[in-house]
């Protein structure tokens, strides 16, 4: 049994698979036992069994407080650490540095055998807090604190045999964003006796995986994440291989698992699974890919027409292939009951039909979470009107697609898979939060973006909900909900001005926003278009409500 907290206020001892064995609330009541740590339930909390390893943490280090900590033996000084992940407890962590400037850093967990706080180790320190840069880099640490260390690489590389794959030697590409260096998908295409035939190709990480086990690491991070310019900052696996030796480079050799299927000039038909080893011949860019040489285009284009998708823009090509790969995937490990589904259900209809009277993006705001799940588990994915869907077209970039890329392998070779459910059970509740954690970091960093590029710039937003004081606006400058307490009088449908103020030095600022709300136009006194934030603003009586964050 481990332990499980978002706060390290209310905690949940939990099974392997996720389910709850008991809730209690009070830090103390812990017994020093951290996330993830092994324990046993006792009359009002826990007791700590065993350490589980715990990945480094990256918040806030105190060196303007006015409270001190103490020394270490060797008289270096103790400042108080706070986690930006706040299901850990605040840390002491040693420092020589003399600034009294609050910093950004990262650090390990040391150990906790006594006092109020756990030991940590500094790591290194990444800036000072409110500089949105180094804000953004603590936030990839938070939402992926796992990295590959030497210890953790294979000693040396075990490669896949050649033996018994198909040797597709046909006009191959890739089409990606300008400088991607992990490809993981080609497609390939050509006419034989009068057959167009087309083949989808993955990047083969599960032959690598199955043969080098260090290489399981990979499902601790879960998935890569990237900038919002498309740059990877956190990768699933080193670049040595998620940029070399697995990326599907143009003139490389490389091992794939490849759909093959033929055109009709109407439909796809004989859909057929091959493990494979393939030469991409060119890589194009979404801007030049008309381009193409190598391959016939408008086959392409009617190609991406029978999948149900529009043909002029050129991402819709790859998407519709790569969606077509995850279904016929999904329907191989149905048949299997091997591997993980992705299940998105219906949004509620009220909901939706509220938030698109409003003008709101109501698919963003409306739709639940698509989350992985065993292959027994009902429903199909709403939002894609697939009955049975999976992840299977980026093992690079995302651990699930590995876990089903080996059930297909098997299926391929004909052996069934013999990892258990329950396991698979595991693999989905880590998957899952590392997921979460992923649209976090999308989340926050658009956040911060917002907050600390425009400061005290007032933004616009409309009243959604309200249910007694507490109020949720929808900002649109943001792109996101706040919620908060006020005894303003509004109505929903209201436009109005939110100015704000953050305090980024301190720890937890983004939950401390002091907002400050406006009406500028009452949902029942017509339809005029609001004037622009800064002239309006200057319009706005003071003192204005001053509101806490508490999204």
């Amino acid at each position: 049994m481990f332990l499980y907290t978002k706060n390290y206020k209310t905690f949940r001892i939990e099974t392997a698979e996720g389910e709850c064995i008991k809730e209690f609330s009070g830090a103390v009541e812990a017994g020093k036992a951290l996330p993830g740590d092994e324990v046993e339930p006792t009359e009002t909390g826990c007791r700590l069994i065993s350490r589980s390893e715990h990945h480094s943490l990256s918040g806030l280090l105190e060196f303007g407080g006015k409270i001190r900590h103490g020394f270490t033996s060797r008289g270096v000084p103790l400042y108080l650490f706070k986690p930006y992940n706040e299901a850990y407890p605040p840390f002491l962590v040693a420092s020589k540095e003399t600034g009294r400037e609050n910093q950004l850093a990262v650090i390990a967990f040391e150990h906790w055998d006594e006092g109020t706080f756990p030991r940590g180790g500094l790591i290194h320190i990444l800036g000072p807090a409110g500089n949105k840069v180094v804000e953004k880099a603590a936030i990839a640490w938070q939402y992926s604190p796992w990295s590959w260390s030497k210890k953790r690489m294979p000693e040396e590389l075990v490669f896949p045999s050649k033996n018994g794959r198909h040797v597709l030697d046909k006009p191959t590409i890739n089409i990606d964003p300008p400088g991607c260096r992990d490809i993981d998908d080609l497609i390939s295409m050509w006419e034989e006796d009068g057959i167009t035939h087309l083949a989808i190709s993955i990047a083969d990480v599960a032959a690598f995986a199955v043969l080098n086990p260090n290489l399981r690491f990979a499902e601790r991070i879960g998935q890569t994440l990237y900038t919002s310019t498309g740059s990877v900052i956190r990768p699933m696996f080193p670049p040595r291989f998620s940029e070399d030796l697995f990326s599907l480079l143009p003139g490389e050799e490389r091992f794939v698992v490849s759909l093959f299927a033929k055109w009709d000039g109407v439909a796809l038909y004989d859909v057929k699974w091959k493990e494979c080893i393939v030469r991409n011949w060119a890589s194009y860019t979404y801007e030049n890919c008309k381009d193409v040489t190598e391959i016939d285009i408008g086959v392409l284009r009617r190609i991406v027409a029978f999948l149900g998708h529009e043909t002029e823009d050129t991402h819709k090509w790859v998407e519709a292939l790569m969606l077509f790969y995850n279904s016929e995937a999904g329907e191989v490990l149905k048949r299997a009951d091997a591997g993980l589904l992705r299940i998105h259900g219906e949004p509620e209809k009220e909901r939706m039909a509220h938030l698109q009277s409003l003008g709101l993006p109501a698919k963003e705001l409306a739709y639940p979470a698509a989350v992985y799940a065993t292959t027994d588990t009902g429903g199909g994915h709403w939002g894609l009107r697939k009955g049975v869907y999976c992840h299977a077209s980026s093992p690079i970039r995302r651990y699930a697609d590995v876990l089903n890329q080996e059930v297909l392998k098997n299926v391929i070779h004909g052996i069934a898979t013999a990892v258990s459910g329950a396991s698979y059970k595991r693999h989905a509740l880590l998957l899952n939060r590392s997921d979460k954690a992923a649209k976090g970091y999308e989340r926050d960093c658009r956040f911060v973006d917002c907050i600390l590029g425009t400061p005290g710039v007032p933004v616009h937003g409309i009243v959604v909900e309200i249910a007694g004081e507490k109020v949720g606006i929808y900002c649109f400058d943001w792109n996101r909900m706040i919620r908060y307490r006020s005894s303003m009088a509004l109505r929903v449908g209201d436009d109005v001005f939110i100015g704000f103020y953050a305090n980024a030095t301190t720890a937890s600022w983004k939950n401390r926003i002091v907002y400050r709300v406006e009406v500028i136009k009452s949902s029942d006194t017509g339809s005029q278009e609001p004037p622009h934030p800064a002239q309006a603003w200057q319009e706005v009586p003071l003192p204005l409500p001053r509101v806490p964050h508490s999204e």
